[in-house]
Parts: C-alpha cells; sequence; structure tokens
C-alpha cells in the first residue's frame, strides 16, 4: 500500500485529476493485445498474485464456522417443535445423497441425542447457535470484505461506526439468501416428496415446486453474489448492475463446480470403498473452495474491466486502479502514522552513522552472520 497520500482519490470523487496524455495517445501495446485474451489473461494473473487461492481459503473457514452453528440452530428449532425425528428422517435423505453411509449415521447419530433436549436445552441450544452464527457470518462477510478491497486494490477507510452496522445489515441479508439458496438446492426430488407429505402438501403443489425452484435459485444466487462484490468493498460504484460480467463467471463456475460434485456423487460408492467415510468431507470441502475461488475470480474479472475503462479514458491505472473509496477518514489516519513510524526509524538510521542524537540507538548493536 502506498503512503503517500495524494495519490490517493478523494472520497466521493469519480475520476482522478491527472490524465496521462501519453498513454491515451501512445498506447504501449497495439491494439490486438486488448481483447478479451488479454483481459482474462490479466485476471489470471492478479487473481495469482493477490494470492486468490488463499483468499478462497480463509472464505470457506468461515462457511465451515458458519455451517456447524446453523445446523444446531436449526435442530433447536425442530426440537422446539416437537419434530426431531422428522427432521433427523429429513437430514438423513440430503446427507445420504453427498456423503457416505458411515458418515451420515455419525451425523444423524449425534442429531439424534441433541434432539433428546429437553425444550430448556433446546431453547439453550437455539440461543447459543445463533450467537456463534451470527459471529461467524459477521466475520465471513468482515472476510469478504478484505477480499474485495484486496482485490480493488483500496484501503479499508471506513471508520467502525460507518463500517460495522453496515456489515451487520449485510450479514443478515447474506445469511437469509444463503438460506433460501441452500433450501432450494436440497429440497428437491425426494426430498420434496418426504417434505410434501409431511406439510401434507398434495402432488400437483410438489410438482409446481420441482420447477418454480429452478429460476428462483438462479434469482437467489445472481443477487446473493451482485450483493457480495459490490457491497463489501470500500468502493463507490457507479450504477449498479445485477449481473455483471465477473458475477456471470463466478456463477457458471459455481455450477460446474456443482454438477462435478453431482457427477462424484452418482459414482460414489467406488470411492466410498477405497477412501471411507472421508472421502465426502473433502469433496464438500473442494466444492466450497472453488465456489469461493470463483468469487474471487469474478471479482478479479470485474476490476480488470474496470481498469480497461479507465485506461481508455486516459487515466493512470496500469499500477494500481483508480477509484473512489466511500470513506477513506481511518486509511488517511494509519498513514499518517506509518509517516511517523518512518521518520522515527530514518533517524535511529542516521544516529548509527554517527549523526543525530544518540539517544535514537535503542536496540544496541544489529547480529552479523558468523559472529
Amino acid at each position: 500500500m502506498s503512503t503517500s497520500t495524494p495519490t490517493r482519490p478523494d472520497a466521493g470523487s469519480t475520476r482522478l485529476q491527472a490524465h496521462d496524455p501519453a498513454a491515451a495517445t501512445s498506447p504501449s501495446e497495439p491494439a490486438g493485445r486488448r481483447s478479451p485474451w488479454f483481459v482474462l489473461r490479466r485476471t489470471l494473473a492478479e487473481f495469482r498474485e493477490d494470492r486468490g487461492s488463499d483468499l478462497a481459503g480463509s472464505l470457506t473457514l468461515w462457511t465451515l464456522l458458519a455451517a456447524v452453528p446453523g445446523l444446531g440452530l436449526l435442530l433447536g428449532l425442530v426440537g422446539l417443535t416437537g419434530q426431531t425425528g422428522s427432521a433427523v428422517t429429513l437430514v438423513d435423505d440430503v446427507l445420504s445423497r453427498l456423503l457416505s453411509g458411515a458418515t451420515v449415521d455419525l451425523v444423524t447419530g449425534r442429531l439424534t441425542e441433541l434432539g433428546g433436549l429437553s425444550d430448556v436445552g433446546s431453547a439453550v441450544l437455539v440461543g447459543a447457535s445463533a450467537l456463534l452464527l451470527a459471529w461467524a457470518a459477521n466475520g465471513y462477510v468482515r472476510a469478504f470484505s478484505r477480499v474485495t478491497n484486496t482485490v480493488h486494490e483500496v484501503p479499508e477507510g471506513r471508520p467502525s461506526w460507518r463500517l460495522r452496522p453496515a456489515q451487520l445489515v449485510l450479514t443478515l441479508a447474506v445469511v437469509v439468501l444463503a438460506a433460501l439458496a441452500l433450501a432450494l438446492m436440497v429440497v428437491t426430488g425426494p426430498v420434496a416428496q418426504t417434505l410434501g407429505d409431511a406439510l401434507g402438501l398434495s402432488a400437483d403443489v410438489v410438482g409446481v415446486w420441482s420447477v418454480a425452484q429452478w429460476p428462483l435459485l438462479a434469482l437467489v444466487v445472481v443477487v446473493l453474489v451482485t450483493l457480495l462484490l459490490h457491497a463489501t468493498p470500500n468502493v463507490k460504484f457507479g450504477r449498479l448492475k445485477l449481473l455483471t460480467p465477473g458475477a456471470f463467471v463466478a456463477i457458471l463456475v459455481w455450477v460446474a463446480a456443482s454438477v462435478g460434485v453431482a457427477c462424484f456423487v452418482a459414482t460414489y460408492g467406488t470411492y466410498d470403498r477405497t477412501v471411507g467415510a472421508l472421502a465426502g468431507v473433502v469433496v464438500v470441502l473442494l466444492w466450497l473452495w472453488v465456489t469461493h475461488a470463483a468469487l474471487v475470480l469474478g471479482a478479479e474479472l470485474d476490476a480488470e474491466l474496470e481498469r480497461g475503462r479507465q485506461l481508455q479514458h486516459g487515466l493512470a491505472a496500469e499500477e494500481r486502479l483508480q477509484q473512489p473509496v466511500r470513506d477513506d477518514r481511518v486509511s488517511l489516519r494509519r498513514d499518517g502514522r506509518r509517516e511517523r513510524d518512518l521518520t522515527v526509524q530514518r533517524d535511529i538510521r542516521v544516529a548509527a552513522a554517527g549523526h543525530g542524537n544518540p539517544a535514537d540507538r535503542p536496540f544496541g548493536r544489529p547480529s552479523r552472520g558468523g559472529e
């Protein structure tokens, strides 16, 4: 991050003040390189430079941390309604399509034990799970904000009193949309029929649901991805687009990964005999990682397309995107502290050369190799 504050665009500004006429009139690359292939190459390069694999791994971890209390919250709510047996049967139907028999038996056994809790125990489980879910989901949103700030090459400059409430609202929206998307993916086929029978729904209603759930799922996923990519970074975007090229690519890769998982599940028996119960867990983890890698890649694509637009308008965006930020007060204070620290360190170095105040040499003699 640069420590020179004049290079950062002011909050609310929409354009870099200085143009680069030479870049506008004498492009350094032939026009043929301004192609989708060039944008794709730059997107992949930025993904590697920003350590996109590590960023996806951190998001996957927060997803797992939120999944466990989410399941506990669901089970506690079911326990309060007295429908634990039906819930365990439904979970067994869902997990049997994703995990091995040993893993499913282990999970359903623990769920049955938790389902035997009293009303007080179920209420405690609901409260504790809700708190843990709120913490983990908010951690996920904050981590996603750091990821998108890295991708768009901007520091986080929003003060806590402005940032935290916005992230809490976004956390609630993400939890609701993610739960809805998960329900739309899971409640299909035999699971939908089982749930329909439990709720007393007719076969016609279940048939309508089987058709309508896929457009609904597509809409929910598009809204969720757009919300994550555009509401988390400290960037003031222009007109909001429901489906950007980056969001489209992220969803496309996610669909391909989901199809791959489905194909794996279809031939799961062979892997179950060779790898065991761990295979299903590994596949789910890999699917989550690919999902978040696709989100990071989509954010990188949107950033590179924005870089191309800025360059075409003569903005010096080769090294750093020139995007208006929502707020820069915190980052300006941080840069000021950094400048003061650099001044102190510079004084120490000058004192080491025999100049300046000897009191600026508090660290003693440096260690030297071989001594």
